[in-house]
């Protein structure tokens, strides 16, 4: 036998709005345009891809092996000497291309070039020009300071040749004096990395010539064996990748 089950409409009433969240769950889970927090958690459902704005990478290290650098160094000096009522002036300008390689790493190998232009005026008004050319080997190592600033000493030591001329000499039967021979140098720059794989530094440098002058068919003198101290600016930059990385 049944019985009838009878409820209050006001029961009625209490149990709908008690089933009416779970309706609207259901139909929240089956939605796939909503965001994540209410979707369901399996396979057949892809998350949404939100845009990222990712930073730039990092610069590449200065010093890793295989790495290629191509520099320059330019040093301009002017200088007045005045010996009572008279002057004398010289203008020495000069600059140095050079190619390294990262043979290990922050060891480099390298070549350094270097063209030299001179120009004095005595106290008497006599004027003399020098020009010189050097070559030769230099190896160097890199000490990394910062992220942006690092150490970078190199050794050269090479063959010079250097000729003098002197349009207003007394004697015009005079002849012209060049010399050759070793020298040696050194520059020990604090380089900025300004931009990935772009440098500008600046540093002391010295420099030995060991070379003799001589006369065309005249002998050897002496006197010409000089030493320079100063300092240089040196721009570059590099490429290739490191050895691990290729």
């Amino acid at each position: 036998m049944r019985i009838p089950l009878r409820l209050p409409p006001l029961a009625i009433a209490c149990s709908g709005l008690a089933l009416s969240p779970l309706a609207l769950a259901q139909d929240i889970r089956g939605t796939a345009d909503l965001p994540p927090r209410f979707r369901r958690d399996d396979a057949t459902t892809e998350a949404p891809v939100k845009d990222a704005f990712l930073p730039d990478p990092p610069s590449p290290a200065f010093g890793e092996p295989g790495e290629l650098v191509l520099s320059g160094t330019a040093v301009g000096s002017f200088s007045v000497f005045t010996y009572d009522e008279t002057q004398a002036a010289q203008t020495d300008v000069s600059f140095g291309p050079g190619l390294d390689v990262f043979v290990a790493r922050r060891l480099s190998l390298g070549l350094a070039l270097g063209v030299r232009y001179t120009h004095v005026t005595s106290e008497a008004g006599s004027e003399t020009t020098r020009a010189s050319f050097s070559v030769g080997p230099r190896v160097g190592y890199v000490i990394p300071l910062t992220e942006k600033l690092s150490f970078w000493p190199t050794l050269s030591v090479g063959f010079s040749n250097t000729r003098e001329q002197r349009p207003g000499r007394v004697d015009p039967q005079a002849a012209d004096a060049s010399w050759s021979g070793l020298w040696l140098g050194a520059y020990a720059p604090i380089l900025v990395h300004l931009r990935p794989r772009v440098f500008v530094g600046f540093g002391p440098t010295i420099f030995r010539d060991f070379a003799g002058a001589t006369q065309p068919d005249g002998p050897i003198t002496t006197g010409t064996k000089s030493t320079a101290i100063g300092a240089a600016l040196v721009v570059g930059g590099f490429w290739g990748r490191p050895a691990a990385d290729a």
